[in-house]
């Protein structure tokens, strides 16, 4: 099961539809069996993860190590993709699946 909660300032949400809204906070919550890349058989337990977080209103205003960790590992993150992005959703556990499956096919 996953939940995500968004909010904003009521006054922001009901000015123009071409606005930009910095002020929102988000949280995230994620109740689940063990990740397939956890190796954990048939073990008991299960995840629960909480993460919370805003909207920064630009690259630089992003904590380090976080900004530089980005930067040096992870680009692609560096911006958003475009509107009209036509790739297919993707979930953690697909895209972890195919980072495996890649690392496996290596020498």
């Amino acid at each position: 099961m996953e939940m995500f909660t968004f909010s904003a300032r009521r006054s922001h949400l009901l000015a123009s539809a071409d606005q930009d809204i910095d002020d929102i906070a988000v949280s995230w919550s994620r109740i689940s069996p063990w990740l397939p890349w956890m190796k954990m058989g048939g073990q008991p337990g299960e995840l629960v993860v909480h993460v919370a977080g805003t909207r920064v209103g630009s690259w630089q205003q992003l904590p380090e190590p976080l900004r530089s960790q980005i930067a040096d590992n992870f680009a692609l993150y560096q911006t958003p993709p475009p509107l009209n992005d036509n790739r297919p959703n993707e979930t953690t556990w697909t895209n972890f699946r195919d980072f495996l499956d890649g690392a496996e096919h290596q020498p």
